[in-house]
Formats: structure tokens, C-alpha cells, sequence
């Protein structure tokens, strides 16, 4: 990339200097620790976070800080059941999450890990496919069929349940849960598109674009119009942040 955007650059410094701050606090409370581990998950809206560490941002930040032995890592984990079980056993010190995620690791932590949101990522649309030519609305899903979210706690998890309430009328929400399965992005868009496992899949950047792009799915409606649901930013975390609290609103247009 040879050019970066301003807005861009000043998203990538904000997110920089967010490990920054996890890092001199991990530092300040275990004196022996050489390396900051950041926990990922696969998709466009993380891609800030790998474009610092391509551009040095978080070595410049640990020199500012006078952490100059201090090594960043970054680990790719599959949804936040994973994220969570990898913060919990010390086998990562930063995770970004996207928000129910954040706020489930939040709750189950106050108190004594205490992890908290410090940096917000991006934001970006969650779109359902199905390779399915019959199915025209969430309505005209099977009992046999399978729909792929990241996680039962991701966000596609509660846009599906938003969708269904939208679809099936109010108190709704959980007709639809008995056909999500949980699959990672890249794994989801090729069973997808092979046509085995499942038959539906709420995908998110950059897998919409491919997925667009072909005429084996096509996307589902919801009451007669192309339903898509948009996400609050994911979050980084790390296991002792600051005291701003993870709440953020649900968007659906």
C-alpha cells in the first residue's frame, strides 16, 4: 500500500498507542515480561491492528515508552469463545473482540482480571448469503438447514436474532438459533461455496465481496428487501485497561 489515508493513519496511531498503554501496564505489574501478545480474529475490520505492526507503529511505542527490549506479536484466534479461553489462560495480553464477545469477557472478569476496552477498531456490515436458489427470506429456511456465524456470542449471532424478530414478528428473536453453527469466516465462505455443511452465512468484510462476486449464493431478504446488519467497532482488551465501560448500540438498516 503506498499511500495511506490521513483518517486511516490517525485510526492506526490511535490503536498504537492503545497497546502502548496495555503494555506499560503489563510491564508495570510483571517486571519480566519481554513480549505484548495480540489476539486477532480473521476479517477486514482487523486489519488495523496487522497494519501497525507492519508499519512499526507498536516498536515506536514501546521506545516512547522506554520498553525497548518489548516485543509485539499478533496470534489469529476464531471467535470469542477462543479469544476468551486464550485472555483467561495468559496466552495472549490483548484480544479485539467484536462487542458481545467484549461484553461477556468484561462481565465474567470484574473484579479480579478486570479486562476492559480501551481502543475501539472500526465498524462494518454483516450481509446473509445462502446457496440456496429457493430460499428468498429468512422465512424460507429448513429445519435441515445451517446458517454460519463466527460464534453463538458474535455479533451475526444477535443481527440474525434482530432479523428473525424483523421476519417472524416480535418475541421472535430465537427462531432461527437452532440453525446457526459456528465456522470461521474463511472456512464458512468456502463450505459455502462448495455446498456441503451449511447453507446459509452471515459474512462480513472482505468475504462479501467474493461472495457478490459469485453465481452459486445470492443474498437473503428480510420482508421483501436485502437485509444487512452493522456492527459497532470491535474493541481491543487487554487484561487491565482503563475504566471506560464496553457498551455500544445495536444498528440495523
Amino acid at each position: 500500500m503506498a499511500r495511506m489515508s490521513a483518517a486511516l493513519k490517525r485510526r492506526m496511531l490511535r490503536v498504537a498507542l492503545g497497546i502502548g498503554l496495555a503494555a506499560s501496564l503489563a510491564a508495570a505489574a510483571r517486571a519480566e515480561v519481554k513480549e505484548i501478545r495480540i489476539g486477532i480474529q480473521s476479517g477486514l475490520a482487523f486489519l488495523p491492528i496487522t497494519l501497525a505492526q507492519a508499519r512499526g507503529f507498536y516498536a515506536a511505542q514501546a521506545r516512547k515508552a522506554g520498553l525497548d527490549d518489548l516485543k509485539v506479536t499478533t496470534h489469529y484466534i476464531s471467535g470469542s469463545p477462543a479469544m476468551n479461553d486464550a485472555m483467561l489462560s495468559d496466552s495472549i495480553e490483548v484480544g479485539a473482540y467484536g462487542t458481545p464477545g467484549l461484553l461477556i469477557i468484561w462481565d465474567k472478569t470484574r473484579g479480579h482480571q478486570d479486562i476492559r476496552a480501551f481502543a475501539a477498531v472500526s465498524a462494518y456490515t454483516y450481509k446473509l448469503f445462502t446457496n440456496r436458489p429457493e430460499v428468498r427470506s429468512l422465512a424460507d429456511f429448513r429445519d435441515d438447514d445451517r446458517i454460519a456465524v463466527a460464534a453463538t456470542s458474535s455479533p451475526q449471532t444477535f443481527l440474525m436474532r434482530m432479523a428473525a424478530e424483523q421476519t417472524f414478528g416480535p418475541g421472535q428473536h430465537g427462531r432461527l438459533d437452532h440453525l446457526l453453527v459456528s465456522m470461521p469466516h474463511p472456512d464458512a465462505m468456502a463450505a459455502l461455496l462448495a455446498g456441503r455443511a451449511i447453507t446459509g452465512y452471515m459474512a462480513s468484510p472482505p468475504f462479501i465481496a467474493a461472495l457478490s462476486k459469485s453465481d452459486k449464493v445470492r443474498p437473503v431478504s428480510a420482508r421483501g428487501r436485502s437485509w444487512a446488519g452493522r456492527s459497532p467497532p470491535p474493541s481491543c482488551s487487554p487484561p487491565r485497561g482503563n475504566s471506560s465501560t464496553p457498551i455500544q448500540r445495536w444498528h440495523a438498516r
